[in-house]
């Protein structure tokens, strides 16, 4: 639990003063009110007392809308009494209910960490009705889907409605082809209807994608430029619903569990430490280019993360990546080929700066090549992949010339 609101927000209506004109009809309809259009029709100001209004009146209907994620919150503030909030580790994706405006955020920044505040008056009306919401049979259901569905988005970054109603169809074993689980869930969940971003213009429907993804066309885009990915990697059912917890979600990757024991017994990082870390680096890893990019910012966080730098390097190796339709560096590696030689690491000014030595770094990716590479098994082998690391333009080159990358192999560039 937190600590003690300080936010002078007491009513709903309060909080949703701040609310925009079209922001305030898209939450209504999300949460079932305006089915008639009529806000269309009234001034700002008497849509924000409309919407307060009716969700006061209507608690039941907003609880059955919203995710168990955020149920879950709604009890820990209830529980906590007027005035209290709940505190999380900000991790970059922010709750249903903040966006609809039902629950108040204030961050942090210092800290990296997010408050959540409840209402006076929409905590009395939400408190006798949490537990039968949680019961429910329908919510259950709806749950279920919820997890799945946005598992698979963790994992993939996004999907057209196309893909999604295709995984529901495997993942429920469904006889058509997942429209009728779609259309009976969509206008019950909140979470699903906020991860609807837009629509795929080759194909005019619409998109899904993840609380975690900044852009959906920088994921579009990358997937073009690699046509040898035909389709998405698959993740057995309880992966992704794994992947769909949140605020944390558990992503898929072999090497987790083992990476967590070694930031705790080597690095020193509490459980929770180990857990926040790893999926940092995972989201790292979708906005970085490549897995150099990320190991250095990681070096330049957090110095702990050097005594376990060669795993570390493995475990990013086998993370899947929103660009890859949620296949792994590894699993592209092996699709092009592998490479011909032990690669080369040629270290930038802002490493020297930090004061990581070239030869270091190279003896430990020489131990894992030595040791690791050409291991029979995929799953456990580590590879390095040179097609994904950037070298700076002032950099030495790699190719061992002693000139600068810019006027030698990257002078085509």
């Amino acid at each position: 639990m937190g600590k003690r609101n300080s936010n002078n927000v007491k009513n709903l209506s309060d909080l949703i003063l701040r609310t925009a004109k079209d922001d305030l009809i898209a939450n209504a309809e999300i949460l079932g009110f305006n089915q008639q259009g009529e806000m269309e029709k009234m001034k700002t100001y008497e849509m924000r007392k409309y919407l307060a209004m009716q969700v006061l009146a209507n608690p039941l209907q907003v609880l059955n809308h919203l995710s168990y994620e955020d149920l879950m919150l709604f009890q820990q503030l209830v529980d906590a009494g007027p005035g209290m909030s709940a505190m999380y580790v900000s991790n970059g994706a922010v709750p249903p209910c903040v966006m609809l405006d039902l629950i108040d955020s204030h961050h942090d920044i210092k800290e990296g960490k997010v408050f959540y505040t409840m209402t006076d008056d929409l905590r009395e009306a939400v408190s006798p009705l949490i537990d039968k919401v949680f019961d429910e049979f329908e919510n259950k259901f709806r749950f279920y889907i919820e997890s799945l569905v946005i598992g698979a988005l963790n994992i993939y970054g996004c999907l057209t409605e196309r893909q999604l109603k295709s995984l529901l169809k495997e993942y429920l074993d469904l006889e058509d082809d997942g429209t009728g689980t779609l259309e009976f869930i969509y206008p019950k969940s909140a979470a699903i209807q906020l991860c609807r971003f837009g629509f795929d213009d080759e194909f005019d429907e619409p998109i899904y994608a993840s609380p975690f993804v900044f852009s959906i066309d920088e994921i579009l885009a990358s997937r073009e430029e690699h046509p040898e990915i035909k389709d998405l990697k698959h993740f057995d059912k309880e992966l992704v619903r794994e992947a769909g917890g949140m605020p944390t979600p558990d992503i898929p990757n072999p090497k987790s569990r083992e990476m967590e024991r070694l930031l705790e017994t080597k690095a020193g990082f509490t459980e929770q430490e180990a857990i926040l870390t790893l999926f940092s680096i995972w989201q790292l890893m979708q906005h970085e280019e490549n897995v150099t990019d990320t190991i250095q910012h990681l070096l330049d966080t957090d110095n702990r993360l050097l005594s376990v730098l060669p795993q570390l390097s493995d475990f990013m190796n086998h993370c899947p990546r929103w660009e890859f339709s949620g296949y792994c560096p590894n699993d592209l590696f092996r699709m092009s080929g592998g490479l011909s030689g032990k690669p080369h690491i040629s270290m930038g000014p802002n490493m020297r700066k930090a004061g990581y030595k070239e030869e270091d770094l190279q003896r430990l990716l020489d131990d894992v090549w030595d040791n690791n590479f050409g291991d029979k098994d995929d799953n456990d082998s580590f590879m390095p992949h040179v097609g994904f690391l950037k070298v700076g333009r002032n950099d030495p080159c790699p190719c061992g010339s002693g000139k600068k990358y810019k006027n030698c192999c990257g002078r085509a560039n």
